[in-house]
């Protein structure tokens, strides 16, 4: 299931083998692939998993970019600017992740200084149970995949 960011070359594709693997013709079909998706290799049971996560968590993404510049317009900048800013900001955490190989939560605690900014609005994300929203939507996204492949 690939998801809508392949169309600027950024999504995300699960490919199932039914043969046994072939290291030259993963190559094959990684290079070509691998210009509009990263591929990621999964047994067929798991593509299920890969729908919910990508397919439907980059509306997810969408919902919190819109929820965060939506909290900078509250805060008095302008809706464009606030969009372009919680995009930048979303866009710069996912490159750190990828580029520095880290733990999610192990960058996230760099940021966090003692009694900073940063850590009061995680303890209001977290007091609102944001994380346990995320994963109930990402649940139900599943839940729904697997419902209608009956």
């Amino acid at each position: 299931m690939p998801n809508l960011a392949c169309q600027v070359g950024k999504g995300v594709c699960g490919i199932s083998r039914t043969l046994p693997s072939d290291d030259t013709m993963d190559v094959i079909v990684e290079d070509f692939l691998g210009k509009i998706f990263s591929c990621h290799f999964l047994p067929e049971f798991q593509l299920d998993q890969l729908t919910a996560l990508s397919g439907s968590g980059i509306a997810f993404a969408f919902n919190f970019i819109q929820a965060m510049s939506e909290g900078g317009v509250k805060i008095g900048l302008p809706r464009e600017l606030s969009v372009e800013i919680a995009n930048e900001t979303v866009a710069g955490a996912c490159s750190m992740i990828k580029s520095t190989k880290k733990h999610p939560v192990e960058l996230r605690d760099a940021v966090c200084s003692p009694a900073g900014t940063t850590i009061y609005g995680i303890h209001a994300l977290q007091k609102a149970k944001f994380s346990s929203a995320v994963i109930d939507g990402i649940m139900s996204s599943y839940n729904r995949c697997i419902e209608l492949k009956k």
